[in-house]
């Protein structure tokens, strides 16, 4: 089991941005932010840049989502 899920979850702070390449409006996460809760979400490149592997933060959001989602009443879309 993940220990701490739900306080890392909490403890994350999406941001939106530009992007410095082309100016193209994103959303995620600042991995400078990310890494003391989640280190194996943070990698580092060839230039010595952080970047967040969003792939592995997906572990993480399960054992937070599904309780929560057992306690929701279906509604009709």
């Amino acid at each position: 089991p993940i220990e701490r899920a739900l306080n890392r979850v909490t403890a994350m702070r999406g941001v939106t941005f530009n992007t410095k390449k082309d100016g193209a409006p994103g959303v995620g996460f600042i991995a400078q932010e990310i890494q003391p809760l989640i280190p194996e979400a943070v990698y580092e490149d060839y230039a010595g840049y952080l970047h967040v592997a969003y792939g592995n933060i997906t572990a993480l959001l399960v054992p937070v989502v599904v309780p929560k989602g057992m306690n929701i009443a279906p509604t009709s879309m």
